[in-house]
């Protein structure tokens, strides 16, 4: 994909380009420009198969990845194999999609929570 870097590399500088571009002709939040990135670099993730891709199932950012996959497929790269591979796995490990989609609890609200009342007391 790039001229002689790893695989993850060439991905991340892709997305960088793509994105770059992007963003000298239209306003984009950063957390939306490090979401794309993130996504775009989940691609490479996404095209290995086996068991220690089950991880990449409860990546918050798999459904998307997932979505960009089949876009990709459609715009005509060959990449049936792995389309077919991940849409059987969604199937296959519905609890680890539910692990996924459950909220983290957000833990600087309850130290900052436990800072004012300290101040106060």
């Amino acid at each position: 994909m790039g001229h002689g870097l790893p695989e993850i590399e060439a991905y991340q500088l892709a997305g960088d380009t793509v994105i770059s571009r992007q963003i000298s002709s239209t306003a984009m939040p950063k957390r939306f420009s490090l979401m794309a990135r993130e996504i775009w670099t989940l691609q490479c993730r996404l095209k290995k198969m086996g068991k220690r891709s089950f991880r990449v199932l409860t990546h918050n950012r798999f459904r998307a990845a997932y979505d960009f996959l089949l876009l990709r497929a459609q715009a005509g790269e060959e990449l049936e194999e792995s389309v077919q591979y991940w849409t059987e796995q969604q199937l296959a490990e519905p609890m680890l999609l539910n692990k996924r989609d459950k909220p983290r609890a957000n833990r600087s609200r309850s130290r900052r929570r436990s800072r004012n009342k300290k101040r106060q007391d």
